[in-house]
């Protein structure tokens, strides 16, 4: 669709345009790209099976471009010599900014907003949930503009029960920027025989000492009572 703007006329017809909107709209019904080459199916619609499949991908923790690499590595598998038909094609293979679309989309949907107050909301339900139905024991804490998750999974409680190192020597493994919030996560271990075993984590936005004290009072409560950290007194941490 093309625009032409018209200064004058001298139309003797009424009502040919309308004074406000001084402008004639022409309809071509030509494409923007050429439609008598192969290269014109890269621009078709995303089709359902990989649509579903970029979506598993993403659930289980890839990003848009991981997530693309591992639809056209299937597809790759799939197809041997004929991949590169595929490929040309969006309705099997999308371009990276259609995978970020979709990525979005399909993670406000599941997890909400990002930030904002929506996005506690969210977070304390999806805590609730984790309470509930998977075992699993959390807090989450708010100090002014700051705030704060504690988390000891199964998996954690049962290293409290059954390890007595959790007792002896606890050491903390510090990271930042880990999304673009930049939140902090703290995770907890003991060594062994085996390694570094996971005995709690606290995620936070913020590194003060008032926001860390507050979040290891609240994960020392999420530990089991049968717990030798909580029944014995720690020798180093």
């Amino acid at each position: 669709m093309h625009f032409r703007t018209l200064r004058k006329t001298e139309s003797k017809i009424p009502d040919r345009y309308r004074k406000g909107w001084p402008t004639v709209a022409v309809f071509r019904g030509s494409h923007n790209h050429a439609i008598s080459s192969a290269a014109v199916l890269k621009y078709r619609d995303l089709g359902v099976d990989s649509k579903q499949r970029l979506c598993e991908l993403f659930r289980q923790g890839h990003s848009a471009s991981s997530a693309l690499h591992c639809l056209k590595t299937d597809l790759l598998i799939k197809h041997g010599d004929k991949y590169y038909e595929v490929a040309a094609d969006g309705q099997f293979v999308p371009s990276l900014s259609v995978a970020c679309k979709l990525f979005n989309k399909e993670f406000h949907g599941e997890y909400g907003s990002t930030s904002g107050p929506e996005m506690f909301s969210t977070l304390e339900n999806m805590l609730k949930d984790f309470n509930d139905n998977l075992g699993c024991r959390t807090k989450f804490g708010r100090i002014e503009a700051n705030y704060y998750v504690t988390i000891c999974t199964p998996l954690m409680a049962r290293a409290h029960k059954l390890l007595r190192q959790t007792s002896e020597l606890v050491m903390v493994d510090a990271a930042g920027g880990l999304d673009k919030q930049r939140h902090r996560l703290y995770l907890f271990v003991t060594p062994t025989a085996a390694g570094g075993v996971p005995i709690g984590a606290i995620i936070t936005n913020s590194e003060q000492e008032l926001i860390f004290e507050a979040a290891l009072k609240d994960l020392m409560e999420c530990f089991p009572e049968e717990s030798f950290l909580v029944r014995a007194s720690l020798h180093y941490f």
